[in-house]
């Protein structure tokens, strides 16, 4: 798996347009000829997880104890704070922001 993360302030729209040009020149090349092929997942389960872990996460006041060094994260928050796509807010002064890229004008917290 392959993450990227650009973060945006939505309140300033030339934000969101440099961001969709970053992300317009995101590239991934392979040394391998061998497509990847991904495996047929049963999707109904995963969804069904998802959605309620992104339950839980809307409870949640703050990331705290969700990531960090292992002696000092609850593994249950953890769990629940990946899932939210809220790496690295700790406390909640940070917020993540979401901008769908074929919308960038669309963010949310």
């Amino acid at each position: 798996m392959i993450a990227a993360r650009v973060l945006v302030d939505p309140r300033v729209p030339a934000d969101l347009v440099a961001v969709a040009a970053i992300q317009d020149r995101f590239r991934i090349e392979a040394a391998s000829q061998r497509p990847f092929l991904a495996p047929e997942y049963e999707t109904e389960s995963l969804d069904r997880t998802r959605r309620a872990l992104l339950d839980l996460a809307a409870e949640l006041t703050s990331f705290e104890r969700s990531f960090g060094r292992r002696e000092d994260v609850d593994p249950v928050h953890h769990l629940i704070g990946t899932a939210a796509a809220g790496a690295a807010c700790p406390t909640p002064r940070r917020r993540t922001w979401v901008c769908r890229r074929s919308s960038p004008s669309v963010c949310t917290s």
